[in-house]
């Protein structure tokens, strides 16, 4: 769920959830059933707090240069 906070713009949890609930192709590519609710902010604030949003956002934009170079 904070890739796709990252790659949708949502700096906000509670906005990254409502994003993925409101979705459903969101939702199917975090494997959540039609009636399975998603994950509570909270526990997106958990992760963001033991992760460090720094370290996350550089492995994000390394894994982004990485994916848009061309292959040879």
């Amino acid at each position: 769920m904070l890739l796709i906070g990252y790659f949708e713009g949502i700096d906000s949890e509670r906005g990254i959830c409502w994003r993925c609930a409101d979705s459903l192709s969101l939702r199917e590519f975090l494997q959540l059933g039609p009636t399975e609710s998603v994950p509570d902010h909270s526990s997106l604030c958990r992760i963001r707090g033991v992760c460090r949003w720094k370290f996350i956002t550089k492995c994000l934009s390394l894994c982004c240069g990485f994916w848009s170079k061309p292959s040879c």
